[in-house]
């Protein structure tokens, strides 16, 4: 069971007060934004969990190549996710902002265009 997430990557609360949840390709996608969203260090009780934003991909000596790896490697890696259909990384060095666009292939269909801005 994959408890469900808003748009604000809030707790998703059902019309009944219950907890909603999400299944399938949708569960897929939650994963995959939480995973990028979390940044790597963040979680007390697992410090390693997330993604590098800052020990690697928002680092100094950052280059395009080496974002684009570790960013597919943090999907490829999500469980449930097949194969990486499409992806665009929009890097501005002097702002130090980023944002990532793409789509991945899932046992339960494409997931549609998801995109993610640390």
């Amino acid at each position: 069971m994959t408890l469900a997430l808003d748009a604000n990557h809030d707790l998703f609360l059902g019309s009944r007060a219950g907890v909603a949840t999400v299944s399938g390709g949708e569960a897929v996608a939650q994963r995959l934004l939480t995973r990028l969203k979390l940044f790597r260090g963040e979680w007390f009780l697992d410090v390693n969990a997330g993604t590098p934003w800052f020990q690697s991909i928002l680092a100094d000596n950052a280059n395009i190549r080496t974002i684009e790896v570790e960013l597919k490697r943090q999907i490829l890696e999500t469980p449930g996710v097949v194969s990486i259909i499409s992806f665009a990384v929009d890097f501005n060095r002097s702002t130090r902002s980023l944002s990532i666009s793409f789509e991945v292939d899932t046992p339960f269909g494409p997931s549609g265009v998801l995109e993610v801005s640390p």
